[in-house]
C-alpha cells in the first residue's frame, strides 16, 4: 500500500475502500494527507481512474492550483478538489453528475518531498433510477389503456 520510505513514518493517506452512488448523483471520494504534511510540501496530488487497463487523468493538483484543464475530457467540468480543505491536507475529489461509466477503481497520489503515497477508492453500485422510473411509468400507462379498452369490451351496448 505505501512504499518503503512512507511506512517509516514520513507520510500516508487515509481514503475510503468503496463508495455507492447512483447516475446522475454528486459523489466524493476521500483522500486526506497525514496532518504533519503543510501544504506547501505537497508537489502534485493526483486522481486518476485506474481499472480495466485504464490510467485516466481525473484530476491534477500541482504548483499549489488545481489544474482542470489537464484532466480527461470525461471529467472536465464534472470533477474538483475542496479547495477550502486543502490546507488542511483534505484532496478528496467532488465527482459531479455520475454517470454509469464513472464505476470503477481511482487512485488518489501524493508527491511530496521526493516521498509518494497513493490510496485507492471503488466507485460501486450505480444504479440508473431514472430508468427505473421511465419504465414504470410505461407500465402504467399499458395497464391503464388495457384496463380501460377491457372497461369498454366489458359495458353492455344500449
Amino acid at each position: 500500500f505505501f512504499t518503503d520510505q512512507i511506512q517509516h513514518g514520513n507520510f500516508s493517506l487515509r481514503s475510503d475502500e468503496s463508495i455507492s452512488a447512483s447516475v446522475g448523483e454528486d459523489v466524493t471520494l476521500n483522500c486526506s494527507v497525514d496532518s504533519h504534511i503543510t501544504p506547501e510540501h505537497i508537489e502534485e496530488v493526483s486522481w486518476r481512474k485506474t481499472d480495466k487497463d485504464e490510467d485516466i487523468l481525473v484530476l491534477l493538483y500541482q504548483n499549489n492550483k488545481s489544474l482542470s484543464d489537464s484532466s480527461d475530457e470525461r471529467y472536465r467540468d464534472r470533477a474538483e478538489f475542496f479547495t477550502a480543505e486543502i490546507p488542511k491536507g483534505n484532496f478528496s475529489l467532488r465527482l459531479k453528475s455520475v454517470r454509469t461509466e464513472d464505476k470503477g477503481v481511482y487512485t488518489c497520489q501524493v508527491f511530496a518531498g521526493g516521498l509518494s503515497a497513493y490510496a485507492t477508492a471503488e466507485l460501486v453500485q450505480l444504479e440508473n433510477f431514472l430508468y427505473c422510473i421511465v419504465q414504470s411509468v410505461i407500465l402504467e400507462t399499458v395497464l391503464y389503456h388495457l384496463i380501460n379498452a377491457q372497461k369498454d369490451q366489458c359495458e353492455p351496448v344500449s
